[in-house]
């Protein structure tokens, strides 16, 4: 779980490699001209990423609790089963996938709205 939870927050900071990133990206060669948004844009992507990375140490890598310490004493707590294993990996080789070449969703939807605008201009 802690493996998933680890692609997740690299996701949401939008390293490259995963989806997340090219909307980044794309955000910001949008604000180019506007950098007082741009700089706005960029605080909040490094905000975000202290907190996820925070939230990784201190979640992972913290100091444990006594309320956790008698859960453990008292149940046997398990990884993830392979019911919910399957989504999160399919979501994880999305993230990827989609990282690692945008063309695969950024193709077909500009096809899209190239058809929806000429049928809207005729």
């Amino acid at each position: 779980m802690s493996t998933f939870f680890v692609f997740a927050i690299f996701a949401s900071i939008g390293l490259p490699g995963f989806a997340n990133f090219w909307g980044e990206l794309a955000i910001f060669f949008a604000l180019g001209d506007h950098l007082w948004i741009l700089s706005l844009a960029a605080t909040g992507i490094i905000i975000s990423a202290i907190y996820g990375l925070r939230a990784v140490a201190s979640i992972f890598y913290g100091k444990s609790t006594e309320s956790l310490e008698a859960v453990l004493r008292s149940k046997e707590i398990n990884d993830l089963v392979w019911v919910e294993r399957l989504p999160a990996i399919l979501l994880l080789i999305c993230l990827i996938v989609v990282g690692v070449c945008p063309s695969l969703i950024s193709d077909p939807l500009n096809e899209g709205v190239i058809n929806l605008f000429s049928k809207i201009n005729r």
